[in-house]
């Protein structure tokens, strides 16, 4: 989503108000959950869960994902679905790295990789733009960034 520009409560979007200065005197403290859109496996929950296409259908969200980004917008859907199916290859990788094979072997492995897709590209990848913007000279007065990253 896009800030809408008002000129009187919105001047400016967000981020760039950020880096002159908006926040300059106040202590920022921005951060999120390494899991956060699991909490789709709990009942009642709101979240993006797979219906039934297993890996094709994690590559195949990924790639809808990344089609909004300006270095992608005009990409031919073939390469959208390189991008995707690498972006997948590297979170498999990074799962198996933090946990073991056994990670990616149970049932529902597809969607824990497209539940940590989605917690980056939503979640962690704006508080971490966010955060960056803020820590630069005259940002913020202090910047604290967390991440929980899981349970237990």
């Amino acid at each position: 989503p896009a800030a809408v520009l008002d000129g009187e409560f919105l001047v400016e979007q967000p981020l760039d108000a950020l880096a002159h200065g908006a926040a300059g005197h106040l202590r920022i403290i921005i951060g999120g959950n390494r899991d956060e859109c699991s909490f789709s496996e709990l009942p009642g929950s709101y979240g993006a869960k797979l219906q039934g296409g297993g890996i094709n259908e994690v590559v195949a969200r990924l790639a809808w994902e990344l089609a909004g980004m300006p270095l992608l917008r005009s990409a031919p859907p073939g390469l959208l679905k390189g991008r995707a199916e690498q972006l997948l290859a590297d979170y498999q990788a990074e799962l198996r790295a933090a946990n073991g094979e056994a990670a990616l072997d149970a049932s529902g492995s597809a969607q824990r990789l497209l539940d940590a897709a989605i917690t980056d590209i939503s979640f962690l990848a704006a508080a971490q733009l966010i955060a960056a913007r803020l820590a630069q000279p005259g940002g913020a007065a202090s910047v604290y960034r967390y991440q929980f990253e899981g349970y237990g």
